[in-house]
């Protein structure tokens, strides 16, 4: 018995010195990478917004996060206080409806990235039936010089407020103040924001120009319908909502002279010049649209001359002309831009609508 009693201790000692020793070698062989390598942590996604979006619905929204494949959108149960998988998407927003009215949700959300979770987002909530649109008196608006004026906002749904808050993306260009009077303070693009309780948004996209610029868009407007008169074509009107959209057309011709009617969105792919109403949020009805750009090494004082000098460039090239003369063409807005520093210092775009 005794005998028996010592083969098992001997037994044990054998097994507890191997196992350790095969753990030694494993963790050795692990900080060589040669069994296993960590995997990297999937973050959380962040940013989360959730949205009422109508008496019954409401959007959640996050920023992407890298490598996840999908995204797992969880929901409380306001009576049992627990989290429940309600949807898995490959995008970066949700869209729930058929809610009940007047009732606070909550939502948190975590990534997936090759069946590896991440931790779970801040929980956001919303409540449904409260503020669902915010249209402005003015999607788009031309300023010159010192100019002002007053935007309106209309709150949609049963809210409980139905104020907003006002703010600018530049308030060197334009500021706004809490009755929405927006006033110019020095040329550019600036975005005027109305936004809800609730966060729901929405913009409108000014152009501050100067008197420089005015008078050389009249005369530019004079002469492309002078033009148009001789060749029997109607008369265009000056499509002031056009306006951010030629001004930024104008830099990027400058800027970007080699790239002509193409341009970069904001997505940094190339696409064609039309793409920049969509960039900024410029929603048009028309049948068609048209671009002229030029080019200028020489700079302009005089608003008419630089008019005069640009306009002749396009009415001697048959392309240009026949743009200026299009027949379904019923409006136009042009812009100039010029800084030193280039070959070509000074650039012109001009869009036309059907």
């Amino acid at each position: 018995m005794k005998t028996f009693r010592n083969f098992v201790l001997n037994l044990c000692v054998v097994l507890t010195v191997t196992m350790t020793a095969g753990q030694v070698i494993y963790a050795a062989e692990s900080q060589h990478g040669a069994t296993m390598c960590a995997q990297a942590e999937v973050k959380m996604p962040t940013s989360v917004k959730a949205i009422s979006s109508g008496t019954s619905t409401i959007r959640l929204s996050w920023k992407k996060v890298s490598g996840a494949e999908t995204y797992q959108i969880y929901r409380c149960n306001a009576k049992s206080n627990t989290w429940k998988k309600v949807r898995t998407t490959a995008k970066t927003a949700a869209t729930f409806t058929g809610l009940s009215q007047n009732k606070t949700y909550r939502f948190k959300v975590r990534a997936v990235d090759s069946g590896r979770v991440s931790a779970f987002s801040s929980q956001v909530s919303a409540k449904t039936g409260v503020v669902t649109k915010i249209s402005l008196s003015r999607k788009t608006k031309a300023l010159y010089g010192c100019e002002s004026f007053t935007l309106k906002a209309t709150v949609t749904a049963n809210a409980p407020s139905k104020a907003v808050q006002w703010s600018s993306s530049n308030a060197r260009i334009a500021t706004v103040n809490n009755a929405g009077k927006v006033t110019a303070k020095g040329k550019g693009l600036v975005k005027i924001t109305a936004k809800a309780h609730n966060g729901v948004t929405t913009s409108c996209l000014v152009s501050v120009s100067s008197a420089f610029d005015k008078a050389y868009q009249q005369e530019m407007l004079r002469l492309v319908n002078n033009l148009r008169k001789k060749k029997g074509r109607n008369t265009l009107r000056y499509e002031y909502e056009l306006q951010p959209a030629t001004d930024t057309r104008a830099y990027e011709a400058w800027a970007y002279k080699q790239m002509g009617h193409m341009r970069y969105n904001k997505y940094g792919k190339e696409t064609t010049f039309n793409s920049v109403y969509t960039d900024l949020g410029i929603n048009l009805y028309y049948n068609g649209t048209g671009e002229n750009l030029a080019w200028r090494s020489n700079s302009f004082t005089d608003p008419i001359v630089a008019a005069r000098a640009y306009f002749e460039q396009w009415k001697n090239s048959p392309g240009h002309r026949e743009n200026m003369l299009r027949k379904d063409a019923k409006s136009m807005a042009v812009s100039y831009f010029y800084q030193s520093g280039q070959k070509f210092a000074g650039a012109s775009a001009q869009l036309f609508l059907g």
